[in-house]
C-alpha cells in the first residue's frame, strides 16, 4: 500500500515534534547538573561532533597534536632536513 503525501508529513511532523521534545528533555538534564560535570558534557559533544565528521581516530584520545608532529617529522625526514636516529645507529 502506497503512504498517502499526507500521511508523509503528519509523520515527519510527528517525528520533529518529538525530536524537539528529546532536546527540550537533554537540555533541562544539562541545566541541572552540577557545575562539575560541564567539561564532561562539552567533551562528550565534542566527540559526538568529530564522531559525525569522520574525525574520531587518534583525536578522540587528544593525540592530533602528536599526529601532526609526527607528520611534520616525516616530511622533514624526507627533504633531508633531518636525519634519523635508526640511520645513525646503522652507520
Amino acid at each position: 500500500m502506497v503512504k498517502s503525501t499526507r500521511s508523509t508529513i503528519a509523520e515527519s511532523r510527528a517525528s520533529e515534534v518529538v525530536k524537539m521534545a528529546i532536546r527540550e528533555h537533554l537540555i533541562n538534564k544539562i541545566k541541572s547538573l552540577p557545575e562539575d560535570k560541564l567539561d564532561e558534557i562539552a567533551d562528550f559533544v565534542e566527540f559526538l561532533e568529530a564522531k559525525e565528521k569522520g574525525r574520531y581516530g587518534l583525536t578522540e584520545y587528544g593525540m592530533a597534536d602528536y599526529l601532526n608532529q609526527l607528520l611534520a617529522y616525516e616530511e622533514m625526514l624526507a627533504a633531508g632536513k633531518i636525519r634519523s636516529s635508526f640511520r645513525l645507529l646503522q652507520e
